[in-house]
């Protein structure tokens, strides 16, 4: 009963019929490596389809890259299924690609060892923080602007973007708190 309605959730999430069987494959897979269910699982792969599409990866990309998120930080897969969906179409939106938005996630709980709702919290309010600064930019020095910019997050990435506006800063932290102040997932 679960797999058909994996079969039904991948094919709502814009998995193409034929290709839905060998992505519920790999849900499997995923669930037996990230010791999980498979409902689970398809979750997870369901929330980079919504959100990514076909960026995201093949559905074995998408498991692997969920896997690795989980070896890496101190997280499951299934918190970050359970999770993703808190950040995932805002960073979409920003340009932040399905690979970044994962490792920022295993990042921030390997960091410190946050709990992985608190890191995509922490994840969502930069991403809003950023969205926000964007009817702002042209109040802000040039350089900051730019790399702020969503043309640049989208070219170079969002770690990038922030390094290269901190830079633009002189390293001046409390002027970048000023223009993002939810700075919690920087530190």
């Amino acid at each position: 009963d679960s797999l058909n309605q994996g079969l039904f959730d991948l094919i709502s999430a814009g998995v193409s019929a034929e290709d839905s069987i060998s992505s519920l494959s790999e849900a499997v897979n995923l669930a037996t490596a990230g010791a999980t269910t498979t409902d689970v699982a398809v979750k997870a792969l369901t929330a980079a389809y919504t959100s990514f599409g076909k960026e995201a990866g093949t559905a074995r990309e998408v498991s692997e890259k969920f896997f690795t998120a989980q070896k890496f930080g101190v997280t499951t897969v299934g918190a970050l299924a359970s999770e993703f969906n808190k950040v995932a179409g805002i960073a979409k939106t920003l340009g932040v690609t399905f690979d970044e938005t994962l490792a920022a996630a295993a990042a921030l709980t390997n960091n410190g060892a946050k709990p992985t709702a608190e890191a995509f919290t922490e994840l969502n309010g930069v991403f809003n923080a950023i969205v926000k600064a964007q009817s702002r930019l042209k109040e802000l020095p040039p350089q900051v602007a730019q790399a702020l910019s969503l043309q640049n997050i989208q070219t170079v990435g969002l770690v990038k973007a922030l390094t290269q506006a901190n830079g633009a800063l002189d390293g001046n932290i409390v002027a970048l708190q000023s223009i993002i102040p939810d700075q919690r997932a920087l530190s």
